[in-house]
């Protein structure tokens, strides 16, 4: 089985080397940077136009964060997993002031205030305009954690299905053997 694992924003490949060994056949990605590959267009769109290439011979794709809603978003014949995705703005201001603190220190570059705005419509004066993008789900499945969930009260809703895993966001770091079982994979899986 082969599979691409899709790091969320500002994540790094290595943050999820360990499912080289919890996978056969594994290929890691991180979405583009939006300072340094400005050319990939850092909307959903332009992160799916990139992805769908990578994912064409995939059989399950399992993104993190942003790159679950991405995932969700582009065109395979894959399973796709998101793993606590972002796919509204409804429920985003709860984060929004680690990602105003996160942007307003080492990653204060005017590349980084126009990703926050494209994609999670973040303004750099503070507030948010609404992005939703349950309308450009390909399909696939929803793994959301327990605690500080992206999902807000209606994605949930708008979803069937919907698994939870017992962990904070970055739920295939602190918890991939949850994920796992969750996907009816790997050890302890039902």
């Amino acid at each position: 089985m082969r599979t691409v694992l899709v790091c969320g924003t500002f994540k790094v490949a290595e943050s999820l080397k360990h499912w080289l060994s919890l996978l056969p056949d594994v290929s890691i990605y991180r979405l583009p940077n939006p300072v340094r590959e400005a050319e990939v267009g850092h909307t959903v769109a332009g992160y799916a136009a990139w992805l769908e290439p990578r994912v064409a011979e995939a059989d399950l794709v399992i993104g993190q964060s942003l790159g679950g809603t991405v995932a969700l978003c582009t065109p395979t014949k894959a399973r796709v997993v998101a793993v606590d995705p972002p796919l509204s703005t409804d429920g985003f201001a709860k984060a929004l002031p680690a990602f105003m603190r996160a942007a307003e220190g080492p990653l204060d570059y005017p590349e980084i205030w126009r990703f926050l705005f494209d994609v999670y419509g973040i303004r750099r004066e503070g507030g948010l305009e609404p992005r939703d993008y349950h309308p450009r789900i390909q399909a696939g499945e929803v793994i959301a954690c327990t605690v500080g969930s992206l999902l807000c009260e209606g994605d949930v809703r708008r979803l069937t299905g919907v698994r939870y895993v017992e962990g904070t966001h970055d739920l295939m770091a602190v918890n991939p053997h949850g994920v796992l079982k969750a996907l009816g994979l790997g050890a302890g899986a039902a």
